[in-house]
Order: C-alpha cells, then sequence, then structure tokens
C-alpha cells in the first residue's frame, strides 16, 4: 500500500472509531479525557510559538482532522488555518467548519512570502521528502517568519538538532531554538501505554503488527527507544532570515 492510501486508511479508520488525534503526547497538566496528551502537545506548541511573537496568518501543516486548529487558534493573536495531505482529513475537517485544505506539503497552493507562520505538530519528520517540505514552506514564509514543530525523532537530543540544522540550511532557513521535552514524551508513552494497547484490538489483524509500532506499545521497536533515550521530543524554530525573498 503507498504512503498516500495509507494515509486515508489511517484518516478513515480514526472518523469510524472517533478517533480525532493520533500525534505523540506530553504529559499533561491536567488529565481532560481522551487524548488530554495530544491536546498538551498542541497547546504547547502554540505556546512556544507565541513566546516568540508569531502573530498575523498561522498555518498549521499536517493539520489531520483539524481540532488542533482550534487549540492552536486560543493561544496567540493569529488568523489560522490548515493544510493536511488527506483528502478525507480535509473533507472531515471542513465538514466540522475548520478552514483546512487539502494540499501537498512540498508543493503548497499559498503565495511565496504571504505566511506570518507555520505550525507543524510531527509533520516535517514525517514527509517522505522532508528537504522538499522544508523548501516549500521557505518559499510562502514571509522574511522574518518561521516553522514552529513538534516533532520526535530516532535519536538523541543533539543528533536531532544537528539533523534539523542540516535540513533548514538547506531550504534557505535557521535553526534559531530547539528544546528538548523527552521526559515529559516518556511520561506520556508510559502513562498510555495500556490504553493504546487496548484499543489494537480494534484494529484489522493486517495492520496490527504496524500500529503496535505506530502507538508505541509495551515490546514494540518504539516503546523501547523511548524508554532507552534512543528517541526524542522537542521543540523547534526555524526562521527565514530577513531579506530572504523566494
Amino acid at each position: 500500500m503507498s504512503i498516500g492510501l495509507m494515509n486515508e486508511a489511517i484518516f478513515a479508520r480514526m472518523l469510524i472509531l472517533g478517533i480525532r488525534m493520533i500525534n505523540n503526547g506530553l504529559r499533561p497538566v491536567s488529565f481532560e479525557g481522551p487524548e488530554a496528551e495530544q491536546r498538551e502537545t498542541y497547546r504547547t506548541l502554540a505556546a512556544f510559538a507565541a513566546e516568540h511573537g508569531a502573530k498575523g496568518n498561522c498555518l498549521e501543516i499536517g493539520a489531520g482532522l483539524g481540532d488542533g486548529l482550534t487549540l492552536i487558534q486560543a493561544a496567540g493573536e493569529w488568523r489560522v488555518s490548515g493544510l493536511d495531505g488527506s483528502r478525507i482529513a480535509a473533507l472531515a475537517a471542513r465538514r466540522r467548519g475548520h478552514d483546512l485544505r487539502f494540499a501537498d506539503i512540498t508543493r503548497m497552493p499559498i503565495p511565496d512570502n504571504s505566511i506570518d507562520h507555520i505550525l507543524g505538530v510531527e509533520c516535517v519528520v514525517c514527509l517522505d521528502y522532508p528537504e522538499a517540505g522544508l523548501k516549500d514552506i521557505a518559499r510562502i514564509l514571509r522574511p522574518g517568519g518561521a516553522l514552529s514543530i513538534a516533532e520526535f525523532r530516532k535519536a538523541k537530543p543533539r543528533g536531532a538538532a544537528l539533523r534539523l540544522d542540516e535540513l533548514a540550511k538547506g531550504a534557505g532557513l535557521r535553526l534559531a531554538d530547539f528544546c528538548d521535552l523527552i521526559e515529559r514524551a516518556r511520561d506520556s508513552v508510559l502513562a498510555q501505554a495500556e490504553a493504546r494497547g487496548a484499543k489494537l484490538n480494534r484494529i484489522p489483524p493486517p495492520f496490527r503488527r504496524w500500529a503496535r509500532e505506530l502507538s508505541a506499545v509495551e515490546g514494540s521497536t518504539r516503546y523501547e527507544d523511548w524508554m532507552t533515550g534512543k528517541r526524542c521530543y522537542h521543540l523547534a524554530r526555524l526562521e527565514k532570515p530577513l531579506g530572504e525573498k523566494a
């Protein structure tokens, strides 16, 4: 199955099961029901962007079913919209009233130098071609604008920062800030491992092994990576230098 078809299958299954968010989570300040950890990730990233003075036009890439847009909107003085590479997700999000369109992140239908800030929760790291994605992000950002991301990476924090710095420079951006959140992510993995494991029984057998790894349940390679420090979670800010044009 191609990545595109798998992406559509994931969102179709989410809609059937009533799941709204599937990104990794951070230990929440207070528990507020299902997907509290995932919502905490959005709040943390939005606050990180707002603390750096982000305002104006804000675009979320890889916005999924759009529930994160509401959390982002509440955190800053900006106008928020979203894009996702799944047609099913984009259609479902619009039906729920979200300003979200279908688009390939490497070829976004957005004018050059027109977006003040871009946010991404576990989007860039999941792109088939992150170099191409970051170049198109740099194209649509205004000079002085920035991409703020919350992402995991199979590396220690220093290695993740070096890889992001390399990708940023290749796209004409610069890594302006990097914040390690591995402890909060690890705590979330531990707290939700049992609940995620129970949900796997609802996944069709052909996809169950793949879902075990994606869910990082105990016994999976991802679970061991989190527990042994081979996988990290971080916030990062990639800026487009002033004076740079697409």
